[in-house]
């Protein structure tokens, strides 16, 4: 025999303390798996966000490419009119002091007072 009998009130509130013990236990287990779920969602939520900004960021990237791309053509073009400009101006300053030129202004004003003696 025991040495320490348990009275039946004894053995009832134990049984009753297990129950409250259990049913706490599957209200926290509840708890958990939801709070998990929004732990999910909102993990899940927060890779989205991130996954669009970096989406975004490739997007503005590209971007960025193609207008630099076009600065530097730009930028080649205007070297290449400014070169243009520079050599047709040095061409014109060397006619305009070649002999030809000078010979050609004189018979221009020429006419140009003989035709006002008619």
């Amino acid at each position: 025999m025991n040495a320490h009998p348990t009275p039946v009130g004894a053995a009832a509130d134990h049984a009753d303390a297990v129950d409250v013990l259990s049913d706490l236990l599957v209200q926290q287990a509840q708890e958990i798996r939801r709070l998990s779920e929004e732990l999910v969602a909102s993990y899940e939520k927060e890779i989205r966000f991130f996954q669009n900004l970096e989406s975004r960021d490739e997007q503005l990237k590209t971007q960025e490419r193609t207008y630099l791309k076009k600065v530097w053509w730009l930028e080649s073009e205007l070297r290449k009119t400014r070169e243009e400009r520079d050599t047709a101006r040095e061409q014109w300053e060397r006619t305009r002091a070649s002999r030809t030129f000078r010979l050609q202004r004189r018979v221009w004003k020429l006419r140009k007072a003989v035709r006002s003696w008619r």
